[in-house]
């Protein structure tokens, strides 16, 4: 899914006093790629990675079968793994995605 942004501002011309006046065009593009939303589990360091997701206020499910059980898009997921290695001393947290 890929999601287009185009934001164009028509000229602007302002006349005082008979001058021509100044005349700007500004076009703005912004591509941004939507990553796929996926279902990922937590194998350890579930109490953090609970906190973080409440935190950043993210659903997830627990159960004693399935464990910690969220869905997110993968720059989230990259961006959580990141922090909680950095911030939180999880230097062997493990998530994986569930196909």
């Amino acid at each position: 899914m890929q999601r287009v942004t185009e934001v164009t501002a028509a000229k602007d011309t302002k006349n005082s006093g008979g001058s021509q006046g100044n005349s700007r065009l500004i076009t703005l593009k912004s591509k941004r790629t939507m990553d796929e939303i996926k279902e990922w589990k937590a194998e350890n360091y579930r109490g953090t990675v609970c906190s973080y997701l409440m935190m950043q206020k993210v659903a997830f499910s627990y159960n004693e079968e399935t464990g910690l059980v969220f869905t997110a898009p993968d720059f989230f997921v990259e961006n959580m793994l990141r922090s909680l290695r950095t911030s939180y001393g999880c230097n062997k947290i493990r998530i994986n995605e569930i196909k």
